[in-house]
């Protein structure tokens, strides 16, 4: 993942964190052919994580191409907002977005054993229906119909082997204007928004105080080609 230094997130326990809250992510993997499939994953430890867990549908042809120990990238969107420049009143700037996500590099492997990928969709059920004033439970299922629908899914894990998280939450800019964004994202009438300020927030977003990596006159040639 690219992140200018202002954004970038090295601290494995913010990223886990991070995927902890916006579970649904996205598994890239190029063993044959470049795919990419959405699935909910869990950490395979909640005290101690090292990877991830989560299931395919068995007739997805992506895990088919896939053996044990081939590298794959698990993408995890948070957040994202459009920011206006007419927010700014410390400086002037241009449009933007501000978002958070987490990369995480990885090995897969299969989850070969039945009662393991058992557990798995147990465990995944118990996980989001946690909030239920009524959590729905595998228990309520027929046997013989859960066994039926287990088969239908196969099991995976990926260890990780680099963790990246990205945070873009408007530390490129001056307090007066990082303010100016979180409370006009914290007013918005859009979930999403003020998801964003919440983050910005949980994050301790401050302004800069030294001129901003991500001004291109700091990095372009004066001469030559754009």
């Amino acid at each position: 993942m690219y992140q200018p230094r202002e954004f970038a997130g090295t601290d494995e326990d913010t990223a886990y964190a991070h995927i902890r809250s916006n579970p649904f992510g996205i598994i890239v993997s190029a063993s044959g052919e470049l795919a990419a499939t959405h699935l909910p994953f869990l950490l395979d430890d909640e005290d101690r994580p090292a990877g991830l867990v989560s299931h395919f549908a068995r007739r997805n042809p992506q895990w088919e191409r896939l053996a044990d120990g081939d590298d794959v990238l698990c993408v995890f969107p948070g957040p994202s907002s459009y920011i206006s420049p007419n927010v700014y009143t410390a400086e002037p700037d241009v449009p933007t977005w501000n978002y958070t996500a987490v990369h995480v590099h990885g090995r897969f492997h299969l989850l070969a054993d039945p009662p393991e990928v058992r557990e798995l969709l147990a465990r995944t059920v118990r996980t989001f229906e946690r909030g239920s004033s009524a959590p729905w439970q595998l228990s309520s299922m027929d046997p013989a119909d859960l066994e039926g629908l287990a088969r239908g899914v196969v099991g995976f894990g990926v260890r990780t082997t680099r963790i990246v998280g990205g945070y873009k939450l408007s530390q490129d800019k001056l307090d007066e204007d990082v303010e100016q964004v979180r409370r006009g994202l914290a007013s918005s009438d859009r979930h999403e928004d003020r998801a964003v300020a919440e983050a910005m927030r949980t994050h301790q977003v401050r302004g800069r105080r030294s001129p901003p990596s991500t001004d291109p006159a700091s990095w372009l040639p004066r001469d030559g080609p754009a």
